[in-house]
């Protein structure tokens, strides 16, 4: 493609006008002839046209008819940063705002919305962390990069997303432990699947886990306190919308079979307030 036609394809694609794309440098009249190859630009013209399509001046002057690998090597320096410093939601903008897509863009952007995802997973944004748990998946499928971590954790926060009441999860749980590193994760997989078989490290998980231990020797009552003691611990141990809504779920069925039927209304009312905030 001539220097021409890269400007008039971009600046279709982008839907800009030629009036446009001229303003502030150059006539309409000018670029029209840029365009059909009967005038070349100067470097400065150059230079205006490829800031108002957002590509390098270098993309006009290569032999390569695509933008994107001259874009992609402007633009990733900040994604990068993004990425490392932990700032996905940054990350992720900066990525979708790309004019195309290959591996690793594709790969860093799963990675970001599966991050985005469970983090909204646990502030109870469930709608939120729906659509960027789907989107993890999506970009995953979109990667020859190794994604093992995006398709078991994507899931596993998606089975909450989309019922917190009652998770449905179907995961190949040999392979979910031969994959997983991150062993903080694997914790929050056993107490979504109830498998109490051996200590948490976590002392939230552990302390609810040792509760529902008491629950199923119909000690109700020591269930009771222990669950009490859980729910004030939320101030200082950090919100966690799935545990605090499970925790309430327990602590109204202990107060149903100790006969405090005013206690059970009370828990009853957080949970179903808890529901009400998950619709974000």
């Amino acid at each position: 493609m001539t220097i021409g036609e890269k400007i008039k394809s971009l600046r279709i694609q982008k839907g800009i006008t030629q009036a446009r794309l001229a303003s502030g440098c150059v006539t309409r009249n000018m670029i029209s002839r840029i365009e059909a190859g009967i005038a070349s630009p100067s470097l400065e013209t150059l230079c205006h046209i490829a800031q108002k399509l957002g590509v390098p001046a270098g993309y006009f002057l290569s032999e390569q008819d695509d933008a994107f690998p001259f874009v992609k090597s402007e633009k990733m320096p900040p994604i990068r940063a993004s990425f490392a410093k932990g700032d996905h939601a940054r990350a992720e903008r900066l990525l979708e705002a790309l004019p195309g897509e290959d591996d690793e863009t594709a790969f860093l952007l799963a990675l970001c919305k599966l991050e985005l995802g469970m983090e909204a997973t646990v502030r109870g944004a469930l709608q939120t962390a729906k659509r960027e748990l789907t989107g993890a998946l999506s970009a995953a499928d979109r990667t020859h990069y190794p994604t093992d971590r995006v398709r078991l954790l994507a899931p596993l926060y998606l089975a909450i997303a989309d019922n917190i009441q009652a998770p449905l999860l179907e995961f190949d749980q040999e392979k979910y432990v031969a994959l997983l590193h991150d062993r903080s994760q694997f914790e929050f997989f056993r107490y979504v699947t109830q498998d109490y078989s051996e200590p948490f490290s976590d002392e939230l998980l552990e302390k609810h886990a040792e509760a529902r231990r008491l629950l199923r020797a119909k000690r109700d009552y020591d269930a009771y306190r222990l669950l009490s003691g859980i729910e004030n611990d939320f101030a200082s141990a950090g919100y966690h919308a799935y545990i605090m809504f499970s925790v309430y779920t327990d602590l109204e069925q202990c107060c149903k079979t100790l006969g405090d039927f005013e206690g059970a209304y009370r828990y009853s009312t957080k949970r179903m307030s808890l529901l009400e905030g998950f619709k974000s």
